[in-house]
This record gives C-alpha cells, sequence and structure tokens, in this order.
C-alpha cells in the first residue's frame, strides 16, 4: 500500500549541503512527514551522497522521502519514490526502473495534462501547480491562482480522476483554506516552512486543514 501525505516539504534548490540539511532537521522535528528531495545542478555523486544522507534522517524521523527526477538516485537509495515534471523522464519509463512498490508523483499545469497523467495510469498523486508566482522555482508554467486550481480539480473530477491532488507552488500559511476550498487534497511548499522561525504550529494548523487521518491510500 502506498501512503500519500497531504502535507509536504520541497527541499530548498541552490544552497550549501550544511544549509539543507539544518533545514531538513527543523522540518522533521517539527513532524513534517513527507519530504521531496530536490537537487537540480551539482555532480552525480556529490548529489547522491547527500541524498543518503537525507534518506537516513527521513527514516530515523518517520517520514517519507521523494525525489525529484533523478529516477537513477532514487533506485539507488532508500526512498519511497519519485516526483517527475512534465520535461522530466516518461512516467511509464520511471516506473519500469522502480518498480510497482513505488510511489510516482506527476506535475500538471492543465486539464489536459491531468487527463494525460491519468490516462496512463501510473501516477499515485498529481501536483498541480503553480499557485502564485515562487522563487524557488524556474522556468514556472502560467500561474492558475485559485479560480485555475479550483476548476482543474473540478474538471479532474468530473473525468472520474481519484488520484490526490496536492497544489504546490509559492503557497504560505495563509493560502492553506483557499487550498482546501479548491478542492485540493494537500499541499507541498518550501518557503512557506523555510521563512517561519516557529514551525511547529505551522505544521499543526497545516494538519488541522489537511488531516492525516482516513487520507488517501493509492
Amino acid at each position: 500500500m502506498k501512503y500519500v501525505a497531504p502535507v509536504q516539504f520541497i527541499t530548498p534548490d541552490g544552497i550549501s549541503e550544511d544549509a539543507l540539511l539544518t533545514f531538513l532537521d527543523r522540518v522533521l522535528l517539527a513532524g513534517v512527514r513527507w519530504v521531496q528531495f530536490r537537487r537540480k545542478q551539482g555532480a552525480y555523486r556529490e548529489v547522491l551522497e547527500l541524498l543518503r544522507e537525507v534518506s537516513k534522517r527521513c527514516c530515523a524521523s518517520g517520514a517519507q522521502l521523494i525525489v525529484n527526477d533523478r529516477v537513477e538516485m532514487a533506485s539507488e537509495i532508500l526512498c519511497n519514490g519519485v516526483h517527475l515534471g512534465q520535461s522530466d523522464m516518461p512516467l511509464a519509463r520511471a516506473r519500469e526502473i522502480l518498480g510497482d512498490d513505488k510511489i510516482i508523483g506527476a506535475t500538471a499545469n492543465s486539464t489536459e495534462e491531468v487527463h494525460r497523467i491519468v490516462s496512463e495510469g501510473i501516477s499515485d498523486y498529481i501536483g498541480l501547480g503553480p499557485y502564485k508566482h515562487t522563487e524557488t522555482k524556474k522556468n514556472l508554467a502560467p500561474i492558475l491562482g485559485f479560480l485555475g486550481t479550483q476548476r482543474i480539480v473540478f474538471e479532474a473530477k468530473v473525468m472520474e480522476c481519484t488520484l490526490p491532488i496536492i497544489g504546490v507552488g509559492g503557497i504560505t500559511g495563509e493560502d492553506l483554506p483557499s487550498i482546501k476550498k479548491a478542492g485540493c487534497y494537500g499541499f507541498a511548499a518550501c518557503s512557506m516552512f523555510l521563512d517561519d522561525t516557529n514551525l511547529k504550529p505551522t505544521v499543526q494548523k497545516s494538519r488541522s486543514i489537511f488531516p492525516e487521518k482516513g487520507s488517501v491510500v493509492a
């Protein structure tokens, strides 16, 4: 059984390894139990060693670890799966490499992309965004906002999509009620957690809006 948590942390890219691990420890200590490791730059072996350390800390905290894009790395370490963007490895190839027991998430920015993801029958959840402008990712797709997110989630339900839909992109704590109202199953964020000096109440509030009890198991 594959569980998709509704409260998700995306690690910041472009910072030092020590800073990333410090941020990770803070987030895990606050109670986040889903970490998406995102590291687009760097030599393969260096990033792999960093990922091994991230995996060790996630395991010690009982957190799930999802690797962004780097499927080959994910196959070499202890993790729960991968998240793939529109320009990353094809979903079918990732499933072939990782096997059926790993979680595969896919990014969507439109109803058409949601339909394609659902039709392929490979992904376990969908990351829908960007909700707002974000500085943590380059080459953003068109911003959806509340109305765009709500429309796509509604149209996904019309096409009988049962995959959990995770709102992503520039999300802050103030956005969470709107993300919920738009119909999202959960959310993924980076800066929201990193910029917070008192993380535990933030995580508790997030879980009260997106409770894990009764969450979807893929």
